[in-house]
């Protein structure tokens, strides 16, 4: 599968975890409903992203059992794939953001990386 569009829907700092949550929307080739992948950022454990799944971003279908079933033959078959394809996107740059939140530390720094990515 062929990811055809990229972006990052939600960035946010869960103090309780200590750790970053990342939501990238994205579109597939010959796989029309669009997708959210949920991506994590421990200080506890920094060495990479920890991914979290795949969903669809219209909650109806979660409730679709067809729809459910290609999801997991979609997840099973392509995650690596679609995930090697979302780290080398070519304007969301994955690797980058990651050195950011790993390194984020004060207060400030967060909510001003939240404005940027916000902003771009």
């Amino acid at each position: 599968m062929i990811l055809s569009d990229m972006k990052i829907s939600r960035l946010e700092y869960l103090e309780e975890e200590a750790s970053w949550q990342l939501v990238v929307e994205f579109n597939l080739h010959s796989f029309s409903p669009t997708l959210e992948c949920e991506l994590s950022v421990s200080k506890q454990n920094p060495q990479s992203y920890h991914w979290q799944g795949f969903r669809y971003k219209d909650e109806n279908l979660a409730n679709d059992r067809e729809a459910q079933k290609q999801l997991d033959e979609l997840t099973l078959n392509e995650h690596e794939g679609i995930l090697n394809q979302m780290m080398n996107h070519p304007t969301v740059q994955l690797d980058k953001l990651y050195w950011h939140l790993v390194t984020a530390r004060e207060t400030d720094k967060k909510i001003q990386f939240e404005e940027e990515v916000e902003t771009a």
